[in-house]
C-alpha cells in the first residue's frame, strides 16, 4: 500500500515537472534562449538604434531605427528553427545566427545591412514607445487592456502617461461598464507584465479592433422615445403607462431631456462624463393629479438617484451608485 502511494505521489510530481518543461519549450517557441530578450543595433543613416524585444507568449515589440520597413509596433512572432527565421506578423523577417547572439534584418529592397545584437539581462531595457491599439475596460486605478494585435490582456500601469488614459475613460460619454477602444503610444514592460501608456492618440466607444462600427443597429439614448416600465420597485401595467402618458426624450443639442412624468411635463439637463450619467436642473410643472401623483414622485426619485445607464436588447436602464436598477424603460421609435 505504501509503495503504491509513494509511486502515485512520484508520478504526480513528475507529470507536473514535465508539464512545466513542455510549457517553457512551447513558450520560447523553439528559440535557443529564454524570454524576454532584447536585441538592438545601429541603422545606417539613422540617429537612433533599432530595438527588438521578444517576450513570452510570442509577443514582440520593435521601435527606433528610422527605417521605412519597420514601424514601431507590438505584435506576434513565429520562429522557423530549420531556416533560423524569426518572422514578425508585420511581415518583417530576421535571421538568427548560429550562436543565437545576432539577428540580421532581411531587406530585399535595401543594400543596408542591419544587425541586432542580443543584450544581456540588465544591460538595457526596451525604450518604446510603440503603436498599440487596445480595448480598455475596468475602473480607474484598475484598467485592463486587451491588445488588438495579439488578443492578450494585461493590467495598465499607473506610471508615465496614465493620466491621458484616465482622462479619456472618465470624460468620453459611454454606458456603464462599456469598454473603450484606444489607439495609443506605449509599451509592454515589467514582471508581471503591464501596459505602460506614453500618450493617447484617439479613442472610440463604438468601434471594434478592426475599426468597424460595433453593432450599428444598437439603439442609443437619442433614438425615439423611452417609456418607463418599472420605477424603483414599482412595475407599471400597460394601462398605467397609457393612462399616465409617461415618456422621456433625449436631445443631444444642449444635453437635454424632456417628457411627461404622470402629472406634469418636465425638462432637465443631463451630464454624461465617462460612464457617469446624472440628471441636473430638473424643472417640472406644479399641476396636481390624484391618479399620477404617486408614480410621479417615484419617477423623480429615480432620476435623482441615477448615476449611470445601460441599454441592452432595446431596453434602457438607469442605475444608482451601487449599479442597482432604479428605472427600466422600453424604446419606441415615435411617440
Amino acid at each position: 500500500m505504501k509503495r503504491t502511494v509513494v509511486f502515485l505521489v512520484s508520478l504526480f510530481f513528475l507529470s507536473a515537472l514535465l508539464a512545466g518543461c513542455a510549457s517553457r519549450i512551447g513558450e520560447n517557441s523553439g528559440l535557443p534562449f529564454s524570454l524576454p530578450v532584447l536585441f538592438s543595433g545601429p541603422v545606417p543613416g539613422a540617429t537612433d538604434p533599432l530595438f527588438l524585444e521578444l517576450r513570452p507568449g510570442r509577443i514582440y515589440q520593435i521601435c527606433g531605427g528610422d527605417t521605412k520597413n519597420v514601424k514601431p509596433q507590438l505584435g506576434r512572432f513565429r520562429y522557423e528553427p530549420t531556416r533560423r527565421y524569426l518572422i514578425l506578423d508585420s511581415g518583417v523577417k530576421l535571421v538568427l545566427d548560429p550562436d543565437a547572439d545576432r539577428l540580421t534584418l532581411l531587406q530585399p529592397t535595401s543594400e543596408r545591412t542591419i544587425i541586432l545584437q542580443r543584450q544581456g539581462s540588465g544591460q538595457a531595457v526596451f525604450p518604446g514607445p510603440v503603436l498599440i491599439r487596445a480595448v480598455i475596460s475596468g475602473k480607474k486605478d484598475d484598467y485592463r487592456a486587451r491588445i488588438c494585435a495579439t488578443g492578450a490582456g494585461y493590467p495598465v500601469s499607473q506610471r508615465e502617461g496614465y493620466s491621458y488614459l484616465v482622462q479619456e475613460m472618465e470624460t468620453r460619454p459611454r454606458q456603464v461598464d462599456q469598454p473603450l477602444l484606444v489607439e495609443m503610444m506605449g509599451r509592454l514592460a515589467g514582471a508581471p507584465e503591464r501596459i505602460v501608456v506614453a500618450r493617447v492618440i484617439h479613442a472610440w466607444t463604438d468601434r471594434d479592433c478592426a475599426g468597424n462600427m460595433i453593432r450599428p443597429e444598437t439603439i442609443t439614448l437619442f433614438d425615439g422615445t423611452w417609456v418607463p416600465q418599472k420605477i424603483l420597485d414599482r412595475s407599471l401595467s400597460p394601462g398605467q403607462v397609457r393612462d399616465l402618458n409617461l415618456f422621456l426624450r433625449f436631445n443631444r443639442q444642449g444635453s437635454t431631456v424632456s417628457g411627461f412624468s404622470g402629472c406634469n411635463r418636465f425638462r432637465a439637463t443631463f451630464l454624461n462624463r465617462g460612464s457617469l450619467f446624472l440628471f441636473n436642473r430638473i424643472d417640472r410643472g406644479k399641476w396636481y393629479c390624484r391618479q399620477g401623483e404617486e408614480i410621479e414622485s417615484l419617477f423623480f426619485q429615480a432620476l435623482v438617484r441615477t448615476e449611470s445607464y445601460r441599454i441592452t436588447a432595446g431596453e434602457l436602464q438607469f442605475l444608482d451608485g451601487d449599479k442597482r436598477v432604479v428605472m427600466t424603460l422600453s424604446g419606441q421609435s415615435t411617440f
